[in-house]
């Protein structure tokens, strides 16, 4: 893994496996000079070739062992306790338990800064800062304009100087030592300073739709495990991240998106039924959450509401009457309109699709292959005359539906090849990159009980596209789009494909620019920080897309 001599018989998994024991032997809440500690024990594994079993008994730490130290955080450091294996030593552990609690970055963020990859400085230099500052403050003049005092300004373009400075941590601490400044002007600036993180997320917008083409809203989320309770919104929920139930927060995001650029434009934390006094029966359970949410500070707006409803709320916001008028923007640029893009988390809800269809949005929205449909072709027919009282039943297909997969392998003399984008990894086989797979395109009528027919009942007509890779003994996976019918089947992979970007962003985002290092207690604290990494990134995006031009002003 890092092309150093080691023990043949120590795979990459052994020390992946190492590093996260190590991590929970060293210190239970993960923090940031601990996890320090932790690759470089693995590092040091391998760079002395040490045999498997020895790596991981040196490691190894049963759960039982640790929860002790946890329970102990904050009581008397003097207090003796007996120490698991491989515990560091009474002063060390006792320095750390009092550090800032910190969440934990994956082995994707951690390892390749020994692999030397693309992302191996989580950040720019100094010497890089110093190149771009004028621009940096140029950039965060426009972007922060809206803010009061000029005090608000200066410490905004401070907070996002941070993000952007070379760093394991983006957390308040580590960035004012860093930027050698009191943590406490940052920290009073996220938690306590009055300004509305709303309107930088306006310009932050308005500024990328007037000067890139944008050609998708995507919809999707994001999770940020914690350790403990107190975060804003932290609950035991499944995150499509982690790829599991943990203990999280889950951010729910909207981008602008092309192919080449795109923004992190709106946020909105979810509110788990966890926080929400109002939605729960028990009423210990409900005084335990109006505790909570004071604590937290959230507004007593703030609900749990579907994360499909919070995505169609930052889309109303951002191009509905009186929202932030990013639809003139894209339109004004000679831009059509774009369309919604989903992974199937949403596209599965059929309430999110009808909705985007009241408000006019096209979509491709990925979907299950079990989801219930007709053939395009499927005609209600009306039913056979009879007599009594009552009303008479109306018009109805014939048949039960089938599923989209089910009608994708009845079409499968309709696959072909289709190139969306050229990617960055060349192969001998594959020397251009060339990003391709096999699909299909049919005209499908989804029978979901909620999807409103017409006076004759016929169900509305959409377009099926399959993706059938020629490995796979079926269809791997599915999208419902809205498009016109004469939309090349081309174009409609290249949209269904463009949530790539996406990942993107949030890869650049928590590994580069601190997103989920947040460890404030602040509802408020986390839009904020959310909010300027944003700006953060449209600043990298701006230098990347246009490395002369101005910056706005």
């Amino acid at each position: 893994m890092l092309g150093l001599p080691r023990s043949p018989d120590l795979t990459d998994e052994d020390v992946r496996r190492a590093y996260r024991l190590r991590l929970r032997a060293v210190h239970p809440d993960n923090g940031g000079d601990t996890r320090a500690a932790a690759v470089t024990a693995a590092y040091d594994a391998l760079r002395s070739g040490v045999r498997r079993g020895e790596l991981l008994a040196a490691v190894t730490v049963d759960r039982g062992d640790a929860a002790p130290a946890r329970r102990r955080r904050g009581r008397s450091a003097g207090r003796a306790g007996r120490q698991p294996p491989g515990a560091i030593p009474d002063e060390a552990r006792r320095a750390e338990l009092h550090a800032p609690s910190s969440t934990l970055l994956s082995m994707e963020t951690c390892l390749p800064q020994l692999r030397g990859s693309s992302y191996s400085r989580a950040g720019m230099t100094p010497e890089q800062i110093a190149n771009v500052r004028p621009r940096l403050l140029e950039f965060t003049a426009g972007m922060l304009g809206g803010l009061a005092r000029s005090d608000q300004r200066a410490a905004g373009e401070l907070y996002v100087r941070g993000l952007l400075t070379d760093g394991r941590r983006k957390s308040m601490q580590p960035m004012a030592e860093r930027l050698g400044v009191d943590h406490q002007r940052l920290q009073q600036f996220i938690t306590s300073s009055t300004w509305d993180y709303v309107a930088v997320r306006w310009n932050i917008a308005r500024w990328f739709a007037a000067r890139q083409p944008v050609e998708a809203l995507v919809v999707d989320d994001t999770g940020f495990p914690k350790d403990g309770t107190a975060s804003p919104c932290v609950a035991r929920q499944y995150s499509g991240t982690l790829g599991k139930v943990a203990n999280c927060q889950i951010g729910v995001s909207v981008h602008l998106v092309n192919e080449g650029a795109s923004c992190a434009a709106d946020w909105r934390l979810f509110c788990p039924e966890s926080w929400d006094d109002a939605a729960l029966a028990d009423p210990v359970a409900a005084a335990r959450a109006r505790r909570r949410r004071e604590r937290a500070g959230i507004p007593d707006q703030v609900r749990h509401t579907e994360k499909w409803r919070l995505a169609l709320e930052m889309i109303d916001e951002m191009t509905g009457p009186g929202g932030w008028g990013v639809l003139d923007q894209v339109t004004a640029a000679a831009g059509g309109r774009p369309v919604v893009v989903a992974d199937a988390g949403y596209g599965d809800n059929t309430a999110f699709r009808l909705e985007l269809d009241t408000r006019g949005w096209r979509y491709v929205v990925a979907v299950k292959g079990t989801t219930s449909a007709y053939p395009g072709d499927a005609r209600p027919v009306p039913p056979a005359p009879r007599g009594g009282p009552g009303r008479p039943p109306g018009p109805a297909y014939p048949q039960p539906p089938a599923n989209l997969r089910q009608l994708a392998i009845a079409h499968a003399d309709q696959i072909r090849p289709v190139t969306w984008r050229q990617g960055t990894r060349a192969t001998k086989g594959n020397p251009a990159a060339a990003m391709t797979s096999w699909f299909l395109a049919i005209r499908v009528r989804p029978a979901n009980r909620d999807v409103p027919r017409a006076a004759d009942g016929s169900l509305p007509e959409c377009r099926l596209l399959a993706e059938w890779p020629p490995e796979a003994d079926e269809p791997t996976d599915y999208w419902l789009s809205t498009l016109a019918e004469d939309t090349p089947i081309a174009e409609l992979v290249r949209l269904a494909k463009i949530r790539w970007r996406v990942e993107h962003d949030y890869r650049e985002l928590k590994t580069g620019l601190g997103l989920g290092h947040f460890e404030g207690r602040s509802f408020t604290g986390w839009h904020r920080h959310v909010t300027l990494a944003a700006l953060a990134q449209a600043f990298c995006t701006m230098i990347r897309t246009d490395p002369k031009a101005r910056a706005p002003g």
